[in-house]
């Protein structure tokens, strides 16, 4: 038996006596399992101390042909920031607006030069956040688009901007979005844990900088230095092609299958 498990939802409110069937259900499930699938380090370690016993880490990945069919001629000629995807509520990291902020009033040249696309679905608390740190007029919001004009907006723009929900299991929260992210080639801005499982992805990958949810200094800074081309970015996505991953679960069921006949 494999067994593939993403994450727990305690949100879904179950009665005392649901709770405790599912827990027992779940571990026997992870006891019983073979194999036991998850994405990222942080879930496996919970999975083991939930009682699994073989626990292997296999993450989301890309479809390295939408990369190659999707050249772009140049990158935007504004200093853009593009956030894709669904920005909800519990990403509105007010600590980034207050950066961009306080950049825009020291700095005419970077006011006159900052652009941020909103690409996807935006809630309302992003705009109101927008409208109240007087940045509405830098936004550019372009709604939902089709995933092949995604891809070129991704490898236009300067900066992928990437917020991780500030919660509990923030360390453990892998989007599946970053792997197209660091596939695009373009530097990445993640506002979340440093020391979470996503942190790492990006550094071993080389393809951006983690700034945390607190230090407005950090920040400040680290916009400045995208803007101004001071960091040096070399993205590898090559371990996240779905080719690699395909490959690696593969030779995973296939030690399952030659230890169990």
């Amino acid at each position: 038996m494999i067994a593939l498990l993403i994450a727990k939802f305690p949100e879904l409110k179950l009665t005392k006596w649901a709770d405790q069937k599912h827990k027992v259900l779940e571990k026997d499930v992870l006891k019983n399992s073979n194999l036991v699938l998850t994405i990222g380090k942080q879930l496996k370690t919970e999975l083991i101390n939930l009682g699994a016993s073989n626990v292997e880490v296999l993450e989301n990945s890309f479809d390295q042909e939408d990369f190659i069919k999707h050249e772009v001629d140049e990158i935007d000629e504004a200093f853009t920031i593009a956030h894709i995807g669904s920005f909800t509520p519990s990403r509105n990291h007010q600590i980034l607006w207050k950066a961009i902020e306080q950049i825009c009033k020291e700095d005419i040249s970077f006011k006159k030069d900052f652009r941020l696309k909103l690409i996807g679905k935006v809630d309302h608390s992003i705009t109101k956040s927008l409208i109240e740190a007087n940045l509405l007029d830098n936004v550019i919001t372009m709604g939902y688009l089709s995933h092949d004009k995604v891809i070129k907006e991704q490898k236009k723009s300067k900066v992928l901007l990437l917020m991780v929900n500030n919660t509990p299991n923030a360390k453990g929260i892998i989007t599946g979005k970053v792997f197209e992210y660091i596939a695009s080639g373009r530097p990445i801005l993640v506002i979340g844990p440093k020391d979470g499982d996503l942190s790492s992805i990006i550094y071993n990958t080389k393809s951006g900088i983690v700034c945390d949810y607190h230090n407005l200094l950090d920040l400040k800074s680290t916009i400045i230095d995208l803007y101004k081309n001071k960091l040096d970015f070399n993205p590898n996505s090559s371990a996240y092609t779905r080719l690699n991953l395909t490959e690696k679960l593969s030779n995973l069921l296939e030690g399952i299958y030659n230890k169990n006949i």
